[in-house]
């Protein structure tokens, strides 16, 4: 994914821009495995799941949205 969006000044905010960009679709993976180990358990709280997707999505979307508002200096 770091090869799709321009990198930053210093190795911490490349380090944690990546990170929030996976936060999504390692949710969706997750997800797909919790369903395929232990069918039913997504089903026993899904107000936390659905919490944690949405989280998930926010922190990955405002990642995106960081070079394109102008946020950390990207080179």
């Amino acid at each position: 994914m770091g090869y799709l969006f321009p990198h930053f000044p210093r190795w911490f905010e490349s380090l944690w821009f990546g990170a929030a960009i996976a936060t999504f679709p390692a949710f969706l993976i997750g997800l797909v495995v919790q369903a395929r180990l232990h069918p039913g358990s997504i089903r026993e709280n899904p107000v936390m799941v659905r919490r944690l997707g949405l989280i998930a999505l926010a922190l990955s979307a405002f990642a995106i949205a960081m070079p394109i508002l102008g946020f950390g200096n990207a080179r």
